[in-house]
């Protein structure tokens, strides 16, 4: 199940030593009066993508439509409700046999399979079998729901496991040992599809330029020769409680989140929200939201997955080992605690912040 977790980009010209925040519910990302900025979305399957270019209005047009144009094929090749679809094949042949995938499958299931096995099973594709058993309403939905039974959960548990995904490098196979088995990107091929959006820009010349959905943010260059702005969403209040001025040298640009704030309900007093520990079936109770800094887009967002259910200590643990990687945690007792590369950064630089607001 997808998660958009809103984060706010702000366009501000002021300096990095003093970010401003912008106050007020989430938004997506607009253009100041400058001239040069385009800006165009479009809702790609069900996620709306915006670029924003630095460009005149006829080639910007162009570069934003070309970008929206691969992260369309992106959501499109991996689309699992498509019956021609690779891994819709794989699902059916589960427990069967090894099915050939697209090479550009076969990749992105060798990266997400890395991130299970660093993680130990705190980020797992095969988690796709408890849709089954969870369903979740968007946060601004009334609607009443309980939890499920345990035995479903149960149940669904059993075919959970990144060693049940067998990958053949040579033969390019992927094979689910259980029937019943399902993979599911929907979570995290956002990320994927912004890296190949990114690629597409940079390609044809463009700088300068950012990519938002839902929060989840991928700046490339500066904005008038600042860094961009991007602020990180109060998992229990509106606005941003933090800004950072991304660098992309030093922080790598892709800025990805996992939020309990987007599809949950309550239920006897109690938050179930659809960031599952794929140990467990149940919902992740370490954290209240985790933003990950990265080059890669999609490794960012699958760790910002993983690192939500490891919490801080061993999440933390984990990105600090990985080159290039950064990590903002709000944790379930609504503490902040940065990386150690971020820590850095805050020691060098004002970083404004306020107190992440409290609340169940």
């Amino acid at each position: 199940m997808s998660l958009l977790v809103p984060l706010l980009l702000t366009m501000s010209t002021a300096s990095a030593a003093a970010p401003a925040v912008a106050s007020g519910p989430p938004a997506p990302v607009v253009a100041d009066p400058a001239p040069g900025l385009v800006r165009k979305s479009r809702t790609v399957d069900d996620v709306v993508i915006e670029v924003l270019v630095s460009a005149n209005p006829k080639d910007g047009d162009a570069h934003a439509d070309a970008a929206l144009d691969e992260a369309q094929r992106v959501f499109t090749l991996f689309d699992a409700r498509r019956t021609d679809g690779t891994l819709a094949q794989l699902h059916e042949r589960a427990g069967l046999e090894a099915v050939v995938v697209d090479p550009e499958v076969f990749d992105v299931l060798v990266a997400l399979q890395r991130v299970a096995k660093l993680s130990k099973g705190a980020f797992d594709v095969t988690a796709a079998a408890y849709d089954d058993a969870w369903t979740f309403a968007d946060s601004a939905s009334n609607e009443v729901r309980a939890p499920p039974r345990r035995a479903d959960v149960d149940r669904a548990r059993q075919l959970v496991s990144v060693d049940d995904l067998l990958l053949d490098p040579v033969a390019r196979t992927a094979r689910l040992k259980k029937p019943g088995a399902r993979i599911d990107l929907h979570g995290v091929i956002k990320g994927y599809a912004f890296d190949r959006a990114r690629a597409v820009l940079l390609g044809r010349g463009v700088v300068d330029f950012v990519l938002q959905s839902g929060g989840d943010v991928v700046v490339s260059g500066q904005r008038g020769g600042r860094a961009w702005m991007v602020g990180v969403q109060d998992p229990r209040g509106p606005g941003p409680f933090l800004a950072l001025p991304v660098e992309v040298a030093a922080l790598g640009g892709a800025v990805m989140s996992s939020s309990d704030n987007e599809h949950f309900f309550f239920a006897a007093g109690v938050r179930y929200h659809s960031i599952l520990d794929p140990r467990t079936g149940l919902p992740s109770t370490r954290s209240r939201s985790v933003t990950v800094l990265h080059d890669d887009a999609l490794l960012a967002e699958a760790l910002s997955r993983a690192v939500f259910v490891l919490g801080e200590k061993d999440g933390l643990k984990l990105i600090d080992r990985l080159p290039g990687a950064n990590a903002v945690v709000v944790t379930a007792d609504n503490r902040v605690v940065l990386s150690k590369g971020l820590q850095q950064l805050a020691k060098a630089q004002a970083l404004q912040q306020r107190p992440p607001t409290d609340g169940p």
